[in-house]
């Protein structure tokens, strides 16, 4: 039972004694002020079956979430199967393989023809990012608070944004400077 003395609450046969925060042989020894009686807000007991939804709720929002974040590396092994080996077709035959490529250019060709030769390996790839992803994610949700939980999938989101302009930019940027020194 909790008493409240001067508008504190107090929970009686608390022992404490020297090294357990009070100092012997003060009054109120047996006896630990808890906190004011206008902060104290009383709640009933939870049942299981709100603890179960609040779970179940942070699961689905968690599975949401990754689900999303995983629409932007699908796109981009479609990308690197699909759309590269195309523009790789299209600047072999403007520069008939004389010309050097930009770097960036260069890499991207070859992550598609990895990813051409080795596709299996991409969800090995990306199974553990997903997973880091959800367990980072559940957990700032979970026990952190929900705008940090929101943050890093926005970060999450704005990466994958700036990983698939920088590709197809890449792209496209030496499309054009090919032609513009073909033409000029």
């Amino acid at each position: 039972m909790i008493d409240f003395v001067d508008g504190c609450a107090i929970l009686p046969n608390t022992r404490l004694g020297p090294g357990h925060g009070m100092p012997q042989g003060s009054p109120s020894r047996d006896k630990l002020l808890f906190m004011p009686e206008s902060r104290i807000k009383v709640i009933g007991p939870m049942d299981n079956t709100s603890a179960q939804q609040s779970n179940a709720k942070f699961v689905r929002s968690t599975i949401l979430v990754v689900a999303t974040h995983a629409v932007a590396p699908v796109l981009w092994l479609v990308i690197m199967l699909f759309v590269v080996p195309r523009f790789a077709a299209l600047l072999n035959d403007m520069t008939d393989g004389e010309t050097r490529l930009p770097l960036l250019t260069q890499l991207i060709l070859n992550c598609s023809v990895f990813f051409a030769r080795h596709w299996y390996m991409y969800p090995i790839l990306l199974s553990p990012a997903l997973v880091i992803d959800a367990t980072v994610y559940y957990l700032l949700a979970r026990h952190m608070h929900k705008a940090l939980a929101r943050t890093w999938s926005l970060l999450i989101l704005l990466a994958q944004l700036a990983i698939t302009i920088l590709v197809i930019g890449a792209l496209i940027l030496s499309v054009y400077q090919m032609t513009s020194s073909l033409a000029g």
